[in-house]
C-alpha cells in the first residue's frame, strides 16, 4: 500500500500533492492524514474517467442496498422483516 513508485522517463502521470518551492519537489505525503495526495499513471482525462467509473459503481451498489433494505422492511407489510426478527430473537 505505501510503497515507493518509480516513473520511467517520458511516462505521463497525474499527480495531486503539495509543491514545495524551497526544495523544488512535489510532496505526495503518503500517510493516512493525506489520502487525497496521489500519483497515478496516465493523463488527467484517463484518471477522471476511472474516478467516474468508481463513483458510478459505488452509487449503484448503494442504491441496491437501499432497495434491498426497503424490500425487507416493506414487502408483504413487513412479514419478511418480522420473520427475520423472530429468528434473531430465538437465536439468543
Amino acid at each position: 500500500m505505501y510503497q515507493e513508485r518509480t516513473v520511467g522517463e517520458g511516462e505521463e502521470v497525474t499527480v495531486a500533492g503539495v509543491f514545495r518551492a524551497s526544495r523544488g519537489v512535489i510532496d505526495l505525503g503518503y500517510r493516512s492524514g493525506q489520502a487525497e495526495n496521489e500519483m497515478l499513471p496516465g493523463g488527467a482525462a484517463q484518471t477522471a474517467a476511472k474516478n467516474l467509473t468508481t463513483t458510478l459503481v459505488f452509487g449503484l451498489v448503494l442504491a441496491l442496498l437501499a432497495a434491498g433494505s426497503h424490500y425487507v422492511v416493506y414487502a408483504d407489510d413487513g412479514a419478511l422483516y418480522r420473520g427475520l426478527m423472530e429468528k434473531v430473537n430465538t437465536a439468543r
